[in-house]
C-alpha cells in the first residue's frame, strides 16, 4: 500500500476523530460563552444600585 493513498478505513476513523473533535469544541465553546454571560450579568449587578435591584418591600407580595 502507498503512503499517498488512503484507505477508506483510514479515512473513516479520521472523519470520526475529527467529528468527535468538534462536538467537544463547540461544547467547550458554549461553556465559555455561558461563564462569559455570568461574570457580565454579576459584574452589572455589582455595579448597580441595590435599591433598582430589591426595591423597598421587596420581599412583601
Amino acid at each position: 500500500m502507498s503512503r499517498s493513498r488512503r484507505t477508506t478505513e483510514d479515512e473513516g476513523s479520521r472523519d470520526a476523530r475529527r467529528l468527535e473533535q468538534r462536538r467537544q469544541f463547540r461544547r467547550n465553546q458554549m461553556f465559555g460563552l455561558l461563564i462569559a454571560a455570568g461574570l457580565v450579568i454579576l459584574w452589572t449587578l455589582y455595579r448597580t444600585n441595590s435599591a433598582w435591584i430589591f426595591p423597598a418591600g421587596w420581599w412583601r407580595f
